[in-house]
């Protein structure tokens, strides 16, 4: 869905009557008295309720042939098989023809409001990805893998395929830029739906002019009698207040690869370690030089290598668990079992734990600390690089506390 209540490093300048967004609405036929547009300090354009919405209550109601789902057709998608087709890709084409059309378009209303630039890493240049940490790096050059290998699955697919509108060929008309803008809208501003007991995707017009806050508490219902998508709050909005949704519990690194931003005081941040990185930073201060094959299998047969993570202010249970399989000398698999799940230690284990976790922040503090000195001498970066140097000194922090 929309934008949120981020850290930004430029505000939009959209205003509750702004011609596009009152053409928007007189296009879907949409009336709310209690909602508004407006711009907010901080977020940009967002939802404003104008009366207090009590808890329980509706807080807006989109009918379900507003929804742009890939069933919904156009000139292109319709020789697109929807049983094997991804219905993000699906959508994505949807997007690149009816940006094609302009003012031709029925949709060109609700184009006009979609983000001409995004602040996600994948549109980095290569010098700022290259000094990302490890893990960043790793993750965005995939993301852009899978982006460009559906991009040539639709070159190949219109390949020389005359354009219903120009004439031109579609391979000529979709371009790599367009695809990329397309894609990222709808990866950044599409909602969940259940179609015939599926989940699926779908472009929701006005719905995803709400932002994202970890302290809304919402519920997405889908009202099939009355054929509505419908929003609730769990709790009470006051007036004039914005109007926020959640998108679910994302750590600030997945928000900012998926969304380009990155929220303060996030409950659901947490830093992630990779199994070879445990080891390798322990054995660097020559801890944990001979893992005997029995404490290995024991590691890999009970999945504690995944999943080790450090929230702000605990270990994940599973990073408990190997720094505890790491540290004691007793190679008895009842006794590490037992100990594993139960995460009970003595108090000399505890010391034990404690001692290489202490090893293991610190290195990680000193490998980010350097890295985010190198990102700090790229000027002039883009601003999903910028949100990327603030989330590393927000796990440097986390690696302090």
């Amino acid at each position: 869905m929309g934008r949120t209540r981020r850290k930004r490093l430029r505000r939009y300048t959209s205003i509750a009557d702004d011609a596009d967004v009152i053409d928007l609405l007189r296009w879907l036929r949409f009336k709310s008295r209690n909602l508004r547009i407006r711009c907010f300090p901080g977020s940009g354009r967002g939802v404003q309720s104008t009366k207090s919405i009590q808890a329980g209550e509706e807080i807006i109601s989109l009918p379900l042939n507003l929804l742009i789902t890939p069933k919904v057709e156009n000139d292109v998608t319709i020789c697109l098989d929807q049983d094997r087709v991804p219905g993000h890709l699906i959508l994505t084409v949807f997007l690149m023809y009816e940006n094609h059309l302009g003012d031709d378009s029925k949709y060109r209303h609700y184009l006009k409001l979609l983000p001409s630039e995004f602040t996600t890493l994948f549109f980095c240049a290569a010098n700022e990805l290259n000094t990302l940490p490890d893990f960043m790096r790793k993750e965005i050059v995939k993301q852009i893998q899978q982006v460009n290998y559906y991009y040539n699955v639709i070159r190949n697919f219109y390949y020389s395929k005359p354009c219903p509108h120009c004439g031109l060929h579609l391979n000529y008309v979709f371009k790599y830029n367009l695809f990329t803008w397309a894609w990222f809208c709808v990866n950044t501003r599409s909602v969940y739906y259940e179609d015939d007991g599926d989940i699926s995707l779908a472009l929701a017009p006005f719905l995803d002019m709400f932002n994202h806050s970890v302290d809304a508490r919402t519920e997405m219902v889908i009202n099939s009698k009355e054929e509505l998508y419908t929003i609730k709050t769990l709790k009470k909005v006051k007036k004039c207040e914005q109007v926020f949704v959640s998108y679910g519990a994302h750590s600030n690194w997945d928000l900012l690869k998926e969304y380009g931003f990155i929220l303060e005081n996030n409950p659901h941040d947490f830093i992630i370690f990779t199994f070879e990185e445990v080891l390798t930073l322990l054995r660097n201060r020559s801890k944990c030089d001979n893992l005997s094959r029995l404490k290995f299998r024991f590691i890999k047969e009970n999945d504690l290598d995944i999943n080790l993570k450090k929230y702000k202010d605990e270990f994940s249970w599973n990073l408990n668990a190997l720094l505890f399989v790491l540290a004691t000398k007793d190679e008895d698999l009842s006794t590490m079992s037992a100990k594993s799940y139960s995460n009970e230690f003595n108090q000399n284990e505890k010391d034990e734990i404690k001692g290489l976790a202490e090893i293991l922040m610190e290195s990680k503090r000193n490998e980010l600390t350097s890295t985010l000195k190198e990102m700090e001498s790229i000027s002039h970066c883009s601003n999903g690089f910028s949100f990327a140097k603030e989330l590393i000194k927000m796990y440097i922090n986390f690696l302090t506390s």
